[in-house]
């Protein structure tokens, strides 16, 4: 966190929070804790009975794992109440719209590829960039100050507990910076190393939201994404209504164990090497969550540990052509939830 373009990009994020940051509040709490439950509260768009319904357009750039410009798309959010919403990704080779409903069932409708981690991860640095509830059992929370030019940015570092000792802070955790006199957020490093900086930041019913999202790793930009449009909408807007096309998605009850999953593997593609890893022998792991679908295929993996974006990438494109045998539950067909190990130079 401590790199030169790491600083470079702060400072830049930081001229530009300057200037729309929201007006200066009480000293923010140095208990890591609190901090983190404060900037949680102001930037939770999902799950707040107090909001108006409302919509919010953006469209959003994304790279290939050598910088270079790929494919542009639109991601699109309405929200009637904390059960009732929809959300869209739409680009030229893949599209998701889900739509979740009052008794707890979602609908979707889809085509082309399976979406990518970066499309994912827009939905969360928009709508819920800040981790809610986190285990102490499980959660170590450090309160930091990052020291930047002029500017003292205090930060929460997340490191996992195991066998009853924390890791150190910034190695497999992420780390939250915020503005200095409000819980708007600056910067936030994943558990990839990936980086993501949050600039002009608006105030939308009382909760603050970053119009523009910059995202990179090792140097490299990865995805950029502005806020084109911000609006109320009736709760009975037709965009809250689902497609005729739409299918329910059921949520998978079961996880099997990797081990088992691996078993019944019948059609493996190998990931393609990204070319500046495998220049400097760089070699990694990532832990692809994912369902097996009633067919066998797979549906909706997500990179969920990873030590390289690029291997993210390149292992979730490799996964979604995966085949393995259906899992049988009292001889029927079901869809489970099972994590997948792909590695890089092993």
């Amino acid at each position: 966190m401590r790199t030169p373009v790491l600083l470079a990009f702060c400072l830049a994020a930081s001229a530009s929070l300057a200037q729309t940051a929201p007006t200066p509040q009480p000293e923010l709490p140095k208990d890591p804790r609190a901090l983190l439950e404060l900037a949680h509260e102001r930037y939770d768009f999902l799950n707040d009975p107090q909001l108006k319904p409302w919509h919010l357009k953006a469209t959003y750039q994304l790279y290939d794992d050598k910088g270079n410009a790929g494919e542009q798309g639109v991601f699109e959010f309405w929200w009637a109440s904390p059960k009732v919403y929809r959300v869209s990704w739409t680009r030229p080779s893949a599209s998701l719209s889900e739509w979740h409903a009052e008794d707890g069932t979602i609908r979707r409708s889809s085509s082309g590829a399976a979406l990518l981690p970066a499309d994912l991860r827009l939905r969360k640095a928009l709508l819920s960039p800040i981790p809610g509830s986190i285990d102490p059992q499980k959660i170590k929370l450090t309160w930091i100050e990052s020291t930047l030019g002029a500017t003292k940015y205090p930060c929460v570092a997340l490191s996992p507990i195991m066998n009853g000792e924390a890791g150190p802070v910034y190695a497999v955790g992420p780390t939250y910076c915020f503005s200095p006199d409000a819980p708007a957020l600056v910067f936030a490093t994943g558990p990839d190393g990936a980086l993501t900086g949050y600039r002009q930041i608006a105030k939308v019913q009382q909760k603050f939201l970053a119009r523009e999202i910059h995202a990179s790793y090792a140097k490299l930009p990865t995805l950029s994404a502005t806020v084109d449009e911000i609006g109320g909408i009736a709760p009975t807007d037709a965009a809250l209504v689902p497609a005729t096309d739409a299918k329910l998605f059921e949520t998978p009850k079961m996880e099997v164990p990797a081990r088992i999953a691996a078993g019944m593997l019948i059609k493996k593609v190998e990931p393609i090497y990204p070319v500046g890893a495998k220049a400097t022998g760089k070699s990694g792991m990532v832990v692809v969550r994912a369902t097996i679908g009633k067919d066998g295929n797979i549906l909706n993996p997500v990179a969920v540990v990873s030590n390289d974006y690029s291997f993210s990438v390149a292992a979730v494109e490799a996964v979604k052509h995966w085949k393995y045998k259906p899992y049988l539950l009292n001889g029927e067909p079901v869809e489970v939830l099972t994590m997948i190990y792909v590695y890089f130079g092993r």
